[in-house]
């Protein structure tokens, strides 16, 4: 993650505490989720840590 890469984990915990790791400040965006048209509308929940 550290390099901009993705990480996908199977639980939202999972996910915050990945990105809380990476965060320099320890803190992450509020939970965000994406719908990709051409997967039949799944929704793909994620965090970005915050730099600042």
């Amino acid at each position: 993650m550290k390099a901009n890469g993705n990480v996908f984990v199977t639980s939202s915990g999972y996910a915050y505490d990945a990105c809380k790791a990476v965060s320099p400040i320890h803190k992450v965006s509020a939970m965000q989720k994406h719908k990709k048209e051409k997967d039949q509308g799944k929704q793909y929940y994620h965090y970005h840590p915050m730099l600042k």
